[in-house]
């Protein structure tokens, strides 16, 4: 169950049903970790599964991001078969590729060109929804292409959905796609959505625990339930399991030797940005 984003699916909502009457449009949700991105995606996904469309998914993978065209394989690998009815140069370029044809493909504008042909090519039969998760994550050439088509499908029936960190430089962000920035949750929703998990909190440890994690619903899952922060003194750092700060910790290590300094400086001033 989603919790709250009611605008940002009344957004979803409407590019998928322009979609279904032959209006391409593109989204690329941003966020930071654990905001909501995938869950609304998956909400995005089931929708448009619902009003017949047929979806193709990929997710931006850390381990795969010096794979070239390994993200657009995962995303185009269930169509392949509509290939043989592009142009030979599309045909040819997009299956050298993918590693389905000899050859090499070096011509970047004929592998997007094979993209946008072959998008289009399957929306002739049913409207189609494509969503990428992560595409931050995903290696350069399939980001690439994917934005080429993108821009350029606007008047089939394909409608393209995709999730980026905003703190991560990547294709997808610098490509002039349209962005949907989501936030953290209001009082209400964080409330709807600790209690449909189940958590029983008091007033103070809810208060405390918005106040803290900026409405993040991830934050808000994840702290453990026998924390009582209404009885920590003010100010007191909030206890976080291990696995969060681990991937906080894997975060901090990727940066540069400067950040990590302003980075340990913010820490210790803690809300005094001035020391920072």
């Amino acid at each position: 169950m989603l919790v709250g984003r009611e605008r940002e699916r009344q957004v979803i909502r409407a590019l998928t049903a322009a979609a279904r009457v032959g209006e391409g449009g593109t989204l690329v949700v941003v966020g930071e970790a654990g905001i909501g991105k995938t869950a609304l995606l998956r909400d995005a996904t089931a929708e448009a599964a619902t009003h017949g469309m047929r979806t193709l998914q990929a997710q931006g993978v850390e381990a795969e991001r010096e794979v070239p065209f390994g993200g657009l394989l995962q995303l185009l690998r269930p169509v392949l078969d509509h290939l043989d009815a592009l142009p030979a140069p599309q045909a040819e370029a997009l299956g050298a590729a993918l590693a389905l044809r000899p050859g090499s493909a070096g011509e970047r504008f004929a592998v997007g060109a094979g993209v946008l042909g072959l998008l289009s090519r399957v929306a002739e039969d049913e409207p189609l929804a494509l969503v990428v998760d992560d595409a931050h994550l995903l290696d350069p050439p399939t980001a690439q292409a994917l934005t080429f088509a993108a821009r350029r499908l606007t008047a089939d029936p394909v409608v393209v959905l995709l999730s980026a960190r905003d703190e991560h430089p990547s294709t997808v962000l610098t490509a002039g796609l349209p962005t949907l920035s989501l936030t953290g949750l209001g009082p209400e929703d964080a409330d709807a959505l600790l209690a449909d998990a189940g958590r029983r909190t008091s007033a103070g440890t809810r208060s405390r625990l918005l106040a803290s994690t900026g409405g993040n619903p991830l934050a808000l899952l994840e702290l453990p339930d026998d924390v009582a922060l209404d009885a920590l003194p003010d100010g007191a750092p909030i206890p976080v399991p291990a696995s969060i700060a681990r991937s906080f910790a894997a975060r901090a290590d990727a940066l540069s030797p400067a950040a990590r300094t302003a980075l340990l400086v913010a820490s210790a001033a803690g809300g005094d940005l001035a020391a920072a």
